[in-house]
């Protein structure tokens, strides 16, 4: 391609390179044809030119004016003997080039290796074997070192004349990178001789480091050498990433980054396919298909295993069928056959069948999988939406197949899921089945930070559900589960500013970007952290401004204080995006989302508008699903219910809700409430009546156009001041037993409620509008009336009431975080405001490390797309307190002691930041945030055998406050 591009340029050329010649330590090179004034330049390569932790083998290069077409450079002093590469090109005057060749020459060895070999390896015991022939006196170096060149172990031999085979024992250190190479070399005539090397992983150490602290991975790069590569990762490293995905596993562990990747290879979990027929390519139901599916995850997690991933991915945006065009799987005779066995372990007879789908089946056989063009218009769903249940149980089992695989026989490794695109008939994806059933343990989702739609607000979902009983007993464990999900999409400086931060607020415990590198990097257009010259974009420049503070702790402290237990749940009812698909014209699996879209795009953004509004009173929210609440009493947490766009509910559901209201709890709904049970078979009216008092009327049918919703003001159940604000949507329904408090301008009731018992139900009859202040009063309201206190608020020192300002809280013991931060997509102004708090604290401004007093309010504003992080701690903090010794040799493992002062109170548990610098800023990789508890922690600091000699210096700093404490001590020989 190359000459290519240089014949265009200059057309056809007489000049030829002669390959390079040594003569002694004098490379020669020639070339013919060249012209007065050309030279050559030549950059010379050892072939073992890559080093860990050292100057590769590599020349600068070098301009050698050529005369009578000859030009000579000499070696460098200790230059590996060997094969070395000489890399030529002819230029003229002006620098041009005119044509280029690369050759080889080679030095003679006096010292060679035959074989390496590790013959065992414990982790703290490495035996490693080398056999070899030298012609002369040499010495063996044998030595473990990582991708930071911190030497772990080495030992030396001298070596007589002759072949030699030698055993040597390591005794490394504890190692910070998951690969390590066993390296040996041959030292003769004052330079090296030959040198080889394995590759060895320390996998479980890795996945405990990857899971202590918050995690920066990039998709790694690609279209390039893996020697560039690895300088690529030395940039994003730099950035403030400190992991790889999608790479080798051995070119991740050559770059000191922890690794995550695919588990790949399966083959059938990507259907992306249009298949009008209706069969897939690759059926899950198949018992061969599942044969191979078993087996070929265990044999990939039995080397990945061994890899050193700290996650894995089943594969890429992993789906049942195609989420691009409607495309309804699977009707071939493996899944009809499943769906009627399924069947009957449901209703347990045909004839309990027959009734809940109104049809006259006279044999199980003669039962089939119905599709929507069957389902439209019939009234009774239940078929389409019981076959559109199986197929998603059927896709949800095949997760779970795959994870059960995988960990047989690699336990300890995550497994998770890419970018689940949200929820529709088609995919399989049912987020509480997925997050309860399948063991996965952690995920890569798509999230609102970069997708506005209501289709795929899908991270909190997650986030919702991930830390049930249930979650944990599915996967097997009580590691927290991590979802580092994909941000990178919008390269500018209020979205890279933006993305991070709202996933480390929702519980992501680490970000993935797409993508390290691009072939259009230079448009300014692209998604690439690094330009092809090894420049970071001005995107990457602001990802790393934007990850600073939370890979210096703040990540940490997100990690290791527990989010606020909401107050307010809004059920997600799969079953009711089933049956608002059913009542819907549309015919694509997403959704259109405009105002006046039907029942299936209706139905994603009442819950979306519900939680904006939430958002907007800096109150947060947690999703439930039906099996939790007709398991237990989860309801129990709550006192505000918000149902939205739950057109399908069980009856048993329901008298579960009415008991909740009746016990004191707040059940709010809207449009189309209880159309049907959770097989899409219409509801008994009395079922609505009964718990919300309305009814619908005869008449008058739905629209889902906007409409403009009075209030009638006055003394009521919800204390609602008279409002006017916009909605969606609107539904012929009658009072029957509710009290009106709003209506549309068209006459129908928008606001009604009914008292139960302690509690209340209310029913608004549309969809709250994306956003507008009466709907945000309206929201308050509620939110008051259930007894749910706003205990922050954001009040505006100027103007009108202050946009996206969404608040997540965390505590720990008695300390509190607050985080509040701004979608960019929401507001457009840096208004001052003022903070107000229930009570007042020691407040400290995290990202500044500012002591802000002990004070109730707090004066600020922000920019659209940051985050402030507050503590606030009922004493204040002096300073931090850091021991050490004052010697250490190199190999040693130092104790570093520290000590959070607050004065005479008993501190809580705080998260530090432990900085550690060499002499010439070595010993960066030493740095680690941890919890302190009670204050107080003793760390053990590993020092290489190759260790910088001189003085060092340990920095601790209280990521709360700020305070910090400083140790120095001396490395000696």
């Amino acid at each position: 391609l190359a000459e290519s591009a240089r014949w265009a340029a200059r057309g056809e050329t007489e000049v030829k390179v002669v390959g390079a010649e040594l003569a002694g330590t004098e490379v020669r090179g020639r070339a013919s044809g060249a012209p007065a004034g050309s030279r050559l330049r030549v950059v010379l390569r050892s072939s073992r030119e890559i080093r860990w932790g050292e100057p590769g083998f590599v020349t600068s290069m070098r301009e050698i004016p050529l005369v009578d077409g000859k030009a000579s450079l000499t070696l460098p002093q200790g230059w590996p003997a060997g094969e070395t590469f000489v890399e030529t090109s002819v230029r003229n005057a002006e620098g041009g080039a005119l044509t280029w060749r690369a050759s080889s020459v080679t030095t003679p060895q006096t010292a060679r290796f035959a074989e390496l070999q590790v013959e065992e390896d414990t982790g703290t015991l490495t035996r490693v074997r080398v056999v070899g022939k030298a012609d002369g006196p040499a010495m063996l170096l044998v030595r473990m070192v990582d991708p930071l060149g911190r030497v772990l172990a080495e030992q030396e031999q001298a070596l007589a004349r002759g072949e030699f085979e030698e055993r040597i024992e390591l005794r490394p250190s504890a190692p910070l990178t998951v690969g390590v190479r066993v390296e040996a070399r041959l030292q003769a005539g004052g330079r090296e001789q030959d040198r080889l090397w394995r590759l060895l992983y320390r996998p479980a150490g890795a996945r405990q480091q990857a899971a202590r602290d918050f995690v920066a991975m990039p998709w790694g790069p690609g279209m390039c050498h893996p020697a560039i590569r690895q300088d690529y990762a030395k940039v994003t490293h730099g950035l403030g990433l400190n992991a790889e995905f999608a790479q080798v596993p051995a070119l991740i562990a050559d770059s000191g980054m922890f690794g995550g990747g695919y588990i790949g290879g399966l083959g059938m979990f990507r259907e992306d396919k249009h298949l009008p027929g209706g069969i897939r390519r690759r059926c899950l139901n198949d018992p061969e298909i599942q044969e191979e599916m078993v087996a070929k995850t265990t044999e990939r997690a039995q080397q990945q295993g061994q890899d050193g991933y700290f996650a894995v991915g089943i594969t890429d945006e992993a789906f049942l069928s195609s989420r691009h065009q409607r495309t309804e799987l699977c009707f071939c005779e493996h899944c009809q056959k499943a769906f009627q066995e399924w069947l009957h372990r449901k209703y347990g007879d045909l004839a309990a069948l027959n009734r809940s789908w109104d049809t006259d089946h006279k044999t199980w056989d003669a039962v089939r999988g119905m599709r929507t063009e069957e389902a439209r218009g019939r009234g009774n769903y239940a078929p389409f939406v019981d076959f559109r249940t199986f197929m998603t149980d059927t896709w949800i089992e095949s997760c779970a197949r795959v994870t059960r695989a995988y960990h047989e026989a690699a336990p300890e490794i995550p497994v998770g899921h890419t970018n689940t695109f949200g929820s529709n008939p088609f995919n399989g994806n049912d987020y509480w089945k997925l997050a309860t059933r399948t063991g996965f343990g952690w995920g890569q989702e798509y999230s609102e930070a970069i997708k506005p739609t209501a289709h795929k607000a899908v991270f909190d979902i997650w986030r919702s559900f991930v830390e049930t009983p249930e979650a944990r007993r599915s996967r097997g464990t009580d590691a927290p589960f991590f979802n580092s999900g994909w941000i990178g999409y919008a390269p500018r400086a209020d979205a890279a500013a933006y993305e991070p931060w709202w996933l480390a607020l929702h519980g992501s415990r680490g970000v993935s970007y797409f993508a390290t590198n691009a072939v259009d990097a230079e448009r300014g257009v692209s998604w690439a952290l690094v330009f092809p010259d090894l420049r970071p974009t001005p995107y990457g420049q602001a990802v790393a401004e934007s990850l600073r503070d939370l890979r210096a702790g703040c990540g940490k402290l997100l990690m290791e204080f527990e989010r606020e237990t909401p107050r307010i749940a809004i059920l997600l009812s799969h079953p009711s995006m089933l049956v608002s698909w059913c009542e819907s014209k549309g015919d694509l699996p997403v959704p259109e989302e405009g105002v006046g879209t039907d029942a299936y795009g209706t139905h994603f953004k009442s819950a979306l508008n519900i939680r904006q509004h939430l958002n907007e009173l800096q109150l947060d929210y947690q999703y439930v699903a039906p099996e939790q609440i007709l398991k237990g009493n989860v309801l129990d947490e709550f006192p505000l219910l918000f149902l939205p766009f739950t057109v399908a509910a069980s009856p048993e559901l329901v008298s579960k809700l009415t008991e909740y209201a009746r016990a004191g709890g707040m059940v709010v709904t809207d449009l189309r409430a209880l159309r049907t049970d959770a097989h899409g078979r219409p509801a008994d009216p009395g079922i609505l009546r009964d718990l919300f008092g309305v009814a619908r009327a005869d008449a008058g049918g739905m629209t889902y156009g906007e409409s403009l919703v009075t209030g009638t003001g006055g003394d009521d159940l919800l204390g609602l001041p008279k409002l006017v604000f916009p909605v969606r949507g609107r539904e012929a329904l009658q009072a029957a037993g509710a009290e009106v408090l709003a209506r549309h301008a068209s006459g129908e009731l928008a606001v009604a409620t009914k008292a139960h018992g302690k509690g209340l139900t209310v029913y608004l009859n549309f969809v709250l509008p994306d956003y507008d202040a009466g709907a945000r009063e309206l929201v308050a309201a509620l939110v008051k009336r259930a007894g749910v206190a706003r205990r922050v608020r954001v009040e505006a020192t100027v103007g009108g009431v202050p946009r996206a300002w969404e608040l997540n809280t965390f505590r720990r013991g008695v300390l509190a975080v607050h985080g509040f931060i701004r979608d960019h997509r929401r507001c457009g102004d840096s208004d001052p405001v003022r903070l107000q708090f229930a009570d007042s604290a020691h407040t400290y401004d995290i990202r500044k490390g500012e002591y802000l007093g002990q004070v109730a309010s707090v004066g600020t504003s922000l920019a659209p797309g940051n985050t402030l992080l507050l503590a606030r701690l009922p004493y204040k903090v002096g300073s931090v307190v850091v021991k050490a010794p004052q010697k250490a040799s190199q190999g040693e493992v130092i104790p570093v002691a520290l000590r959070v002062l607050a004065g005479d109170a008993k501190p809580g548990d705080h998260v530090v930041r432990l900085e550690v610098r060499g002499p010439g800023g070595s010993g960066t990789w030493h740095n680690q945030s941890v919890v302190a508890v009670a204050g107080k922690v003793t760390l053990q600091l590993p020092l290489a055998r190759n260790a910088a000699v001189g003085g060092w210096r340990v920095t601790v700093r209280d990521v709360l406050t700020g305070a910090s404490g400083v140790a120095k001590f001396q490395v000696v020989r």
